[in-house]
């Protein structure tokens, strides 16, 4: 079991950044297993019409990453924009 603090941190034996993810939530997705918890998080947004944790990354964002767009940034919890849309 390994919990994922950081968006890079530890890294890997690879010098990638660090991979822990959820095997029930993100096995099943594209590039899921090199997923980091931290870094889905990280992306959580509200836009419209909706806010899309896809496509799976690792690392750090960067401040001018699309996603981040015409969208406002809900402080690493995806179920607010979720609320919403009940």
């Amino acid at each position: 079991m390994d919990i994922a603090y950081d968006m890079d941190l530890p890294k890997e034996t690879n010098g990638t950044p660090n991979a822990v993810f959820n095997p029930w939530l993100e096995a099943h997705f594209e590039n899921g297993v090199n997923s980091n918890c931290m870094t889905c998080h990280q992306r959580a947004i509200w836009s419209e019409p909706d806010a899309t944790f896809l496509p799976i990354t690792r690392g750090a964002a960067p401040a001018n990453d699309p996603i981040f767009r015409n969208s406002t940034k809900v402080d690493f919890l995806w179920s607010l924009p979720l609320e919403g849309n009940n």
